[in-house]
This record gives C-alpha cells, structure tokens and sequence, in this order.
C-alpha cells in the first residue's frame, strides 16, 4: 500500500532546546568514577561505548554535560564524510560526560528520539550536513548548532513515527543475531591472536623490507567515481578485507600510480584516525586492478621468507599492538597520529614456519565464517536501509508493513 509523500519540516520543529556542544577536559590517568565519551562512539549504526576515557574529578563545567539515557548526540567535528553521525546514548554504568566535537540533540515532546535518530541518518539528511561542514581541511570540518536546526526532516505524527520505529526495529532482529554471532567469533579470534604472545618477540623493522611509506594525497573534491582506486582509512576496519570494490577513484599520473600502488602481501596501516582507530591494519590479499593508497595509511613489505603477511595482519589487530600504538599516539584536536619510528618498534612474534602454518590455518577458518556472517550482515542493512528510506520518504506506510 503506498502513501502520500509526506512534508518535510525544519529539525527545530522537533527539538526541545538548541543543541549544545559538550565539554572536554584534559583525561585523567586514575579512575575518577565519572567517564567521557570520544568521538568514535558515534559510529554510522550509532552509538557504540568503544572509546571510554577517565575524567578528571570535581569540574564544575562538566555537569552541564553529563548524559541521560535516550540523549541524542551529534559529531560536530570530523572527516567530511563522517562528520554529523548521530547516535541514542545508553547508560555505561557510571556518569559520563560528552566532548566538545559532539552536541546534544534534546527531543520535544512531539518527537520520539529512536525516529529523529532514524531521520537525522537518512541519506538525503547526511547530505545536507556534509554540504554544510566548514573547515580548512577536509580531514576535519565542522557543522554548527544552527545549521542543524535547519535540516529538513519528514513531519510525521507521534503515532506514525513509534509505527515507523517498531517496523525497523522488527526488521532489524535478523540482523542482530547474526552480528551477535560475529561477536562470538571476534572473541574466539582475539584468543588465537593472544596465544601468539607466548613466541619470543623482535621489533617489527627486522621483518619490513621495504616502508613504512605514506599514500598519496589527493583533496576530498577529487575523489569520484572514476579513475584509479584509492585505499582510505574507512576502506577497511582492521583485518582481513576485500579491496577490490566499494573504493573512491582518483585521476593521477602514471608515475603517481606507480609510486603509489599497492600490492598483494602489502601491509596497511592507518596512521591517522580517531584515537581508537589510528592503527588499525589489513594485508592486501587480492586486487582486481591497479590501486592506490592515501596519505593517512602507511604501506609497509614484509620479508616473506620470514614472515607470512597474514601473520602480521593478524597480529596487528590484536591488544599488544592496540596498546603500543595507543601509547605513542600524537594528538591533534580529535585526531591521533602515529608515524614510521612506532611501526618499526612494534613487537612481533618470531615463529617457525610450522607454527605460522598451524596458526594460519585456525585463523583462516574463523576468518571464513565471520566474513560469511558479515556478508549476510550487509545484506540485511541493506534492506533495512532500504526500508527506512521507503518509510520515511512516504513511498510505503508503516501500516502496510504491520
């Protein structure tokens, strides 16, 4: 059954208040009792409490910035095409606060938060705020509280909305079982990687052959669709991944494409992110034609004859090296930086070939079914998303999906 294209309104229409930006003081080393959130909780499926940081005791300022379950927040600050992901805050068990980079969205009482948030990740309404971002870096822009409250959004009753919420929430219940499986799986790989801790370990230079060698910059305008391929931070999460689809192009010389290009067996490393990201690495495994790699990523060549790349890959995603990395990191205002000294000091394991063979083999089975799940994943997105955007456009009612 279709419905009527419904009317758009300004966000305003459905906030109680202005949003407001939070408060960031300096991290506390100690355990304060109070936590503040970083920017890489929100996430584009949310929030997400992955990167948790003390805060300092006894601040007046950051009681004004203390959440509430069901607070709607904002990225105010980030890469263009991450900047405005919009996530519900759940409790994380103690009082937490909210940083800077982020605002809070504050719901009126004509507005069901889980629909704004639904809204506010609509593909036309995360166009909108990457149109709006300023900044002098495409690495970091801003959008303000007033641009925001300019967004148009679907105008839809209090009853049309909680309708429309249930319906996604039914849709998505496949979709959580099976993350909850990857979940499962990610803990079982995270045992292996540990068990390599228990080899003799030497610095990472005495295995890089050739790097670490930063990508090529090109601005955010000249990323398209044609072109050569170009490897970005957000190409991959850490781990194995495909880099043969879903990648931006760029138009660049034969002699760029040439300094720049990558091969199978390459390591990956993200060495400018969010503090919880900086790091992350995957090994080129397979490649359809000829790709790049930007600027943020450092490429490095292992020597083979010692090493198989997928140990490295593998070992790169797990605490040991988080924690290095993490504690060498540069900051810069929401980014974190790390460089070619901290690769080459990072500890990896030295093993025979027979353990590398045998460790290689366990985690290729994991690997083989999380990314079979993560397939089944995307899919299910994919639909959901589909779904929202029929529901919230007006092309479907909610009704006909009851």
């Amino acid at each position: 059954m279709s419905a009527e294209p419904v009317r758009l309104v300004r966000l305003d229409h459905y906030l109680a208040a202005p949003p407001r930006n939070g408060y960031s003081p300096v991290e506390s080393a100690a355990w304060t009792g109070m936590q503040m959130l970083g920017l890489g909780c929100l996430t584009p499926e949310g929030f997400a409490p992955r990167q948790l940081k003390n805060a300092p005791p006894n601040v007046p300022e950051a009681h004004a910035a203390i959440l509430h379950d069901g607070d709607i927040l904002m990225s105010r600050a980030n890469t263009r095409n991450l900047v405005g992901l919009v996530g519900i805050y759940n409790t994380v068990g103690v009082p937490c606060i909210y940083p800077d980079l982020m605002m809070r969205i504050q719901a009126a009482s004509n507005c069901v938060p889980e629909f704004l948030e639904l809204a506010l990740r609509a593909p036309s309404v995360r166009q909108e705020v990457r149109n709006s971002a300023q900044g002098t870096s495409e690495s970091m822009v801003k959008i303000s509280a007033g641009s925001v409250c300019s967004l148009m959004v679907p105008n839809f009753s209090l009853v049309e909305q909680r309708k429309i919420v249930e319906t996604l929430d039914s849709a998505n219940e496949s979709e959580r079982a099976v993350k909850a499986e990857v979940e499962k799986l990610q803990r079982v790989r995270e045992v292996l990687i540990e068990q390599l801790a228990r080899h003799p370990m030497i610095p990472m230079r005495d295995i890089i052959v050739d790097g670490p060698k930063n990508g090529i910059y090109k601005p955010e305008s000249q990323y398209a669709y044609t072109g050569s391929p170009i490897v970005r931070i957000n190409s991959f999460e850490g781990g194995p991944s495909d880099l043969t689809r879903d990648l931006l192009r760029v138009n660049v010389s034969g002699s760029d494409l040439q300094r720049y290009r990558i091969s199978v067996g390459d390591v990956l490393i993200n060495r400018v992110n969010t503090p919880g990201l900086v790091g992350k690495s995957t090994v080129v495994s397979a490649l359809d034609e000829p790709t790049l790699f930007e600027s943020n990523i450092m490429r490095c060549r292992v020597d083979e004859s010692k090493v198989h790349p997928k140990i490295i890959e593998a070992w790169l995603s797990g605490v040991m090296v988080r924690s290095h990395f993490a504690a060498r990191t540069k900051p810069a205002v929401s980014q974190a930086s790390i460089n070619r000294s901290d690769v080459f000091s990072c500890p990896v394991p030295n093993m025979s070939r027979e353990d590398q063979v045998r460790f290689l083999d366990m985690i290729a089975s994991v690997d083989s079914v999380i990314f079979e799940s993560r397939e089944r994943v995307a899919k299910l997105r994919v639909s959901r998303q589909g779904l929202a955007s029929d529901l919230l456009s007006g092309k479907v009612s909610a009704r006909s999906q009851a």
